[in-house]
């Protein structure tokens, strides 16, 4: 069907078209705004969250990034090892505790996919976990990457707004540099021996994902369109070509007729009936014969 022809049969049926792009603005409006009855007005949804990102450096007394002749080697697995410590419950109390929120609405996970990667392959994607939303009803979500071949730890992290997740970032990088010492300390480990973990500058982040909903609301609103349009083309079609159809009569086929039918006479079984009249004639003409002479005999 040519466009010319579609926009003529959306024309005559431009009530119905009317219709559909009404439900579509209806549908999008309800999915950018929050439509409330009493008092009457309009909320802007936002599913825009906040996320931000600090880098901890796992380091020993006598710094390995100053010293040429020492190796880094150790270092990148012992952060390796801190970022799965930092995930366990006494660290997570320990962040909770530094940023002032339950404990019960922090979530921390490790991020080991760029393990044993070389750095050059890693992709720039690293925000993108930090920026996913959590559906379990927690309010905080942190999680902690160790950088391969690096004395580095990646922490990640996100909350509602902007300034909680910085809070948060900051808080869980100076709640595991805070749990390490104190492990430290219960263990007597000399300072020369213990392991140092520094945090290279404040967190830093912002609103992530801010206008999704609108962008969702025009998708839906030309999908319902596209939508509302094709089936108003297919039931305008469909509706008049069965009421054509049942207009036209029905017409019914004759039945064939045998080949031996038309032998026998003349098409409808007339021959076969006039056969068995003779032959039923010539067989009383036979039995009256037989009476006949039966009684000559006597």
């Amino acid at each position: 069907m040519e466009l010319a022809q579609i926009l003529v049969q959306l024309w005559r049926r431009r009530i119905a078209v009317v219709a559909v792009v009404a439900i579509a603005f209806i549908v999008s409006l309800a999915l950018a705004y929050k439509i409330s009855v009493s008092p009457p007005g309009l909320s802007h949804r936002s599913i825009s969250n906040g996320s931000a990102e600090t880098h901890i450096l796992v380091d020993s007394p006598r710094s390995s990034v100053a010293d040429l002749n020492r190796s880094f080697d150790p270092l990148v697995a012992r952060a390796q090892v801190f970022a799965q410590l930092m995930t366990t419950a006494p660290v997570v109390d320990r962040i909770a505790k530094i940023a002032g929120v339950p404990a019960s609405a922090i979530t921390a996970s490790d991020d080991n996919s760029t393990l044993n990667v070389p750095t050059s392959e890693i992709e720039p994607t690293a925000n993108v976990r930090a920026n996913q939303i959590t559906d379990e009803g927690l309010h905080y979500r942190i999680t902690f990457r160790a950088e391969p071949e690096q004395p580095t730890v990646t922490v990640f992290g996100q909350a509602p707004t902007a300034e909680q997740a910085i809070k948060i970032t900051n808080a869980a990088a100076k709640g595991a540099a805070a749990w390490v010492r104190d492990t430290q300390d219960r263990q007597l480990v000399p300072d020369s021996r213990r392991t140092q973990l520094t945090q290279l500058g404040a967190a830093t982040g912002g609103t992530v994902n801010s206008g999704a909903s609108r962008i969702v609301s025009a998708l839906a609103f030309v999908a319902i369109i596209g939508v509302g349009c094709l089936l108003i083309l297919l039931i305008g079609n469909t509706i008049p070509a069965v009421r054509r159809a049942n207009r036209q009569p029905h017409l019914v086929e004759p039945l064939p007729v045998a080949a031996g039918a038309r032998a026998n006479g003349n098409g409808n079984g007339t021959g076969a009936a006039r056969s068995a009249k003779g032959t039923g004639a010539k067989a009383a003409q036979t039995q009256r014969a037989k009476t006949r002479a039966g009684r000559r005999a006597s």
